[in-house]
């Protein structure tokens, strides 16, 4: 999962899971959200707020792995999502 570097631009950097930086569980983590999204979108361009339902997936992927992850909207609450 690329990360864009805001702090240049003034703005702060979002927060991430740490588990995502994990050499075991961010391979896993990357792999359900990419099932996720191609669940929620089924190949078709990412519609507005659709990232949300994306997340909402892969958690629930995750969770059946018993892997507790949290989603940029939960690692960034007061940053909007859409």
């Amino acid at each position: 999962m690329a990360r864009r570097d805001e702090s240049r631009l003034g703005i702060p950097e979002s927060k991430h899971d740490p588990q995502e930086d994990d050499p075991k569980l961010g391979p896993i983590i990357k792999e359900a959200c990419i099932e996720a999204n191609q669940q929620v979108c089924g190949g078709k361009p990412l519609q507005l707020g659709q990232c949300h339902e994306i997340w909402a997936r892969a958690k629930q992927i995750l969770k059946e792995k018993g892997i507790d992850w949290k989603s940029p909207a939960d690692m960034n609450p007061n940053r909007f999502y859409d």
